[in-house]
C-alpha cells in the first residue's frame, strides 16, 4: 500500500509536469508557434512624385542588408531578392491613390505572399515599363530603402539612400559666360556650379637680353693636416661644372594658374624668360677654376586679372552605385518651352499661399548636363565655345603636356553660346539669355536607366535636390558671385505642406 501511494505520487508529479509543459508551450511567441504565410503592408506616402511616362515604381524585398548599392544587389542569390509589387502613383487636388500597371486605382494595402521577417531590407526602385525594362528580375536603381529589424511594432520608413549625408550637402552657382573670352560681357548666358570671383595679381615679365658677363673664380684645395698629400674637398675640385653657355635666347611659357582659374585675356599670359644650352667640363688638375655667368635682361611688372572658380566642400554624395546621376537645369520664363520642354514638378507643391518654391517654374527648361561628382567636370559641354589652350612642357620645350585643355571651369556647368550646337539641339542659333525672365537653377537626381534609354529626356525626373533663384543682372555682373541653393531633400515624416524628398512609411501585419 505504501508502495502504491509512492507510485501514485510519482505518476501525479509526472502528470503535473506534463501539464506545466503543455501550458508553457502555449505561452511561446506567436512567430515561433505559428507559420506566417503572408504579410500585409499598409503604405503611407509622402512627397512621392508621379513617375514619368514610361516608368513605374517597384517594391522589392531582399534577404541581404545593409545594401550600399546595386553591386550588393547583384550578389544576392537567386530567390533572396523578391519583387513584391509594381505600382504607379497619382496625386492632384482631388485624389491621392496608387495605380496598377494599367493605371487603374488600387488599394494602398499590398499583400506579400511571404513572411517579412525572413528578409532584411525593403526598397523601392523606378523601372521602365514593359519591354523597355532591360532586366525585369533585377532593380535598375535603389530609390527608397529601409532595413527590417524583426520587431512587430516597427514602422518601416523607406527613404532615399544616404539621406543624412544628402541633407547636409550644399550647392552654389554663378552665371558667368566664360568661354566667350570676355569677362565683362555675356554674363547670364551660362551656369557653373561653383563660386566665382575676380582677382588681380602682379607678375614679373622679361623683354630681351641686355648683357652677359663672364667672370672666373678659383677653388682652393683644403689639405688634410694628417696627410698633406690628401685634400678634404676632392669631390668639389673634380666635379663637373658649367664651362660655357651657348645659344642664349628668350623663350616663353604659359603661366597656368590651376584647373579652376581662368584668365580674362588668354593670349596675354605667356611669360617670357631666358633659356640657354650648357657645356659642362671638369678639372683634371690644378688650377681649379670655374666661370660664373651673369645675364641681364629688361623686366617689367604685369597686372593680370584672373577669374577664379572655386568650391568649398559641397558634399554631394556620388549616387552612381545606386543607379542615379545628378543633372543641372535652368527653368525660366524667358526660355521658350519649345526649346526642350517644361518642368516636371516634384512630389511637393512648387507654389503655396505664401511662397513660390521654384521661381519661373512655368517657363522653358534647358539642361546644363549630367554628372556624378560635383567637384569635377560634367559629362558634356555641347553649347560652350571650345577655347582650347596648349599647355607647354617647361622642361622639354616646345613639347606639349598632353593635348589641350578647355579654357573653362573644371566643374559642372554650361555656357549657352555655341550657335551651331544650339541650332542642332533647340532650333535657334542665338545664345540663350537666362536673365531674360524670372527663373531658377536646379539640380535633380536622374535614374541612370532613364538617361540610357532616353525616357523623357526632354524634362527632368521629379526629384529636385537643390534650387536657387536666378539673381538680377546687376548681381550677376559683379566681380564676386556665389548664389546659394536651397537644399530640398529633407525627409521629415508627417510634413503636410513643404518641400522634401519622398518617404514611404509602411506598417505591416504578418498572418
Amino acid at each position: 500500500m505504501k508502495w502504491a501511494n509512492r507510485r501514485m505520487t510519482a505518476i501525479s508529479a509526472c502528470a503535473l509536469s506534463a501539464i506545466v509543459l503543455l501550458f508553457s508551450g502555449c505561452a511561446l511567441p506567436d512567430d515561433v508557434a505559428t507559420t506566417v504565410a503572408r504579410t500585409d503592408f499598409n503604405l503611407t506616402i509622402e512627397r512621392l512624385p508621379e513617375p514619368p511616362e514610361g516608368m513605374i515604381y517597384q517594391l522589392w524585398a531582399s534577404k541581404n542588408a545593409p545594401i550600399s548599392g546595386l553591386g550588393d544587389v547583384g550578389t544576392i542569390a537567386s530567390g533572396d531578392l523578391v519583387s513584391i509589387a509594381r505600382f504607379s502613383y497619382l496625386r492632384n487636388d482631388t485624389i491621392v491613390t496608387l495605380l496598377d500597371e494599367a493605371l487603374q486605382p488600387i488599394d494602398p494595402e499590398i499583400t506579400f505572399s511571404d513572411d517579412l521577417f525572413i528578409y532584411r531590407s525593403l526598397f523601392v526602385s523606378i523601372e521602365p515599363v514593359g519591354a523597355a525594362d532591360p532586366d525585369p528580375n533585377a532593380p535598375q536603381n535603389i530609390m527608397l530603402i529601409d532595413n527590417i529589424t524583426g520587431r512587430s511594432d516597427q514602422t518601416l520608413r523607406l527613404a532615399f539612400p544616404l539621406s543624412d549625408d544628402l541633407w547636409l550637402s550644399t550647392a552654389r552657382f554663378n552665371m558667368e559666360s566664360v568661354t566667350d573670352k570676355n569677362g565683362s560681357a555675356g554674363d547670364g548666358f551660362g551656369v557653373w556650379f561653383s563660386s566665382y570671383r575676380q582677382e588681380t595679381r602682379v607678375f614679373p615679365d622679361t623683354f630681351g637680353i641686355v648683357n652677359i658677363t663672364v667672370d672666373t673664380v678659383e677653388i682652393t684645395p683644403i689639405l688634410n693636416p694628417a696627410d698633406p698629400s690628401d685634400t678634404l674637398n676632392r669631390d668639389e675640385l673634380y666635379a663637373q661644372y658649367l664651362q660655357e653657355i651657348i645659344n642664349v635666347r628668350p623663350d616663353s611659357v604659359l603661366s597656368w594658374f590651376g584647373g579652376d582659374s581662368l584668365v580674362l585675356q588668354p593670349d596675354s599670359f605667356w611669360h617670357v624668360f631666358v633659356r640657354f644650352d650648357s657645356v659642362l667640363d671638369s678639372n683634371s688638375g690644378p688650377p681649379f677654376t670655374r666661370p660664373t655667368f651673369v645675364i641681364e635682361w629688361d623686366s617689367t611688372s604685369r597686372n593680370q586679372t584672373l577669374e577664379i572658380f572655386s568650391q568649398d566642400n559641397f558634399g554631394l554624395p556620388n549616387y552612381s552605385d545606386f543607379g542615379w546621376r545628378w543633372q543641372g537645369w535652368v527653368v525660366a520664363t524667358g526660355i521658350p518651352s519649345s526649346f526642350l520642354g517644361a518642368l516636371t514638378e516634384p512630389g511637393w507643391p512648387v507654389e503655396t499661399l505664401n511662397r513660390t518654391w521654384i521661381t519661373g517654374y512655368t517657363g522653358g527648361l534647358v539642361s546644363t548636363g549630367t554628372f556624378t561628382d560635383i567637384t569635377g567636370p560634367d559629362d558634356a559641354d555641347p553649347f560652350t565655345f571650345a577655347n582650347l589652350i596648349a599647355l607647354r612642357d617647361t622642361l622639354n620645350p616646345p613639347s606639349l603636356i598632353g593635348d589641350t585643355v578647355r579654357n573653362q571651369p573644371a566643374f559642372p556647368g554650361e555656357d549657352f553660346l555655341n550657335g551651331d550646337s544650339l541650332q542642332a539641339y533647340y532650333g535657334t542659333s542665338n545664345p540663350i539669355n537666362l536673365l531674360s525672365g524670372e527663373g531658377s537653377v536646379l539640380i535633380t537626381l536622374e535614374p541612370q536607366v532613364k538617361i540610357d534609354l532616353g525616357l523623357g529626356d526632354t524634362t527632368n525626373f521629379p526629384l529636385i535636390a537643390f534650387s536657387g533663384e536666378i539673381p538680377s543682372s546687376g548681381v550677376v555682373s559683379q566681380s564676386q558671385v556665389s548664389v546659394d541653393m536651397l537644399n530640398q531633400t529633407g525627409t521629415v515624416p508627417g510634413t503636410i505642406v513643404g518641400t522634401g524628398f519622398p518617404l514611404i512609411s509602411i506598417t505591416f501585419d504578418r498572418r
